[in-house]
């Protein structure tokens, strides 16, 4: 019944039903938020379900049928993925408010290398930051490991070391309250591009359409 009824709204020029959407945890706090804001507004008959999980997962889901839609980073490699530009993000450091190398509004990579780092523990994070200190011949030392973005301030205002992420909150404080010094870091890194994606062989519904165009008008700045 409930996709005739589906059926029936696509017919009639309104999209309606489930459409399933994977996102990195990293990314999810800024993306489906305003997504799901402008679905609201825009389509209030599509009933999105979100996955968040690392693109190791999403993308073999995503390949299976599993997931009709994915928002990630690093996507444009996967010649069997039709993408769309959504935004670009840059990675910075995150280090205790109280570190000598937050006195300058950039902190050199080389000079954080010796130091512990708490480390966004999904495998695309780890790349990344492996990715980052290769040029220089240098390898991180990791001091802690975690999935949650927000433990990593933490611990990071604590001064149990720094991080490299993607994502920045707005107000540079932890959830207990305790300051965070947010910095560029040179050599300055390429842009991370963050993209919605698809398989190439499949013909998208008329709600993941507007799923698509939706995240395009809403995160695209």
């Amino acid at each position: 019944a409930g996709r005739f009824r589906d059926a029936l709204a696509d017919l009639a020029g309104e999209v309606a039903g489930p459409v399933a959407l994977g996102c990195s945890p990293g990314l999810a706090p800024t993306v489906v938020p305003p997504l799901l804001d402008r679905l609201r507004q825009r389509h209030p008959r599509i009933d999105l379900h979100i996955v968040a999980e690392a693109s190791s997962e999403l993308v073999p889901r995503l390949r299976r049928g599993e997931l009709d839609l994915v928002v990630t980073t690093g996507l444009r490699a996967l010649d069997d993925l039709h993408t769309e530009e959504l935004f670009e993000r840059t990675v910075h450091a995150i280090l205790p408010a109280d570190h000598p190398l937050a006195a300058d509004d950039a902190v050199p990579l080389a000079a954080l290398a010796g130091e512990p780092l708490v480390l966004l523990d999904v495998e695309e994070s780890a790349a990344r930051v492996v990715e980052l200190f290769a040029p220089l011949g240098l390898t991180p030392r990791i001091g802690f490991r975690t999935g949650s973005f927000e433990l990593i301030r933490s611990l990071v205002a604590r001064g149990f070391g720094y991080s490299l992420q993607l994502q920045r909150p707005w107000g540079d404080r932890t959830y207990e309250g305790m300051p965070l010094a947010v910095r560029r870091i040179e050599p300055s890194p390429q842009p991370d591009v963050v993209r919605i994606a698809w398989p190439e062989r499949v013909l998208l519904t008329a709600r993941a359409q507007a799923v698509v165009a939706t995240a395009v008008a809403a995160l695209n700045r």
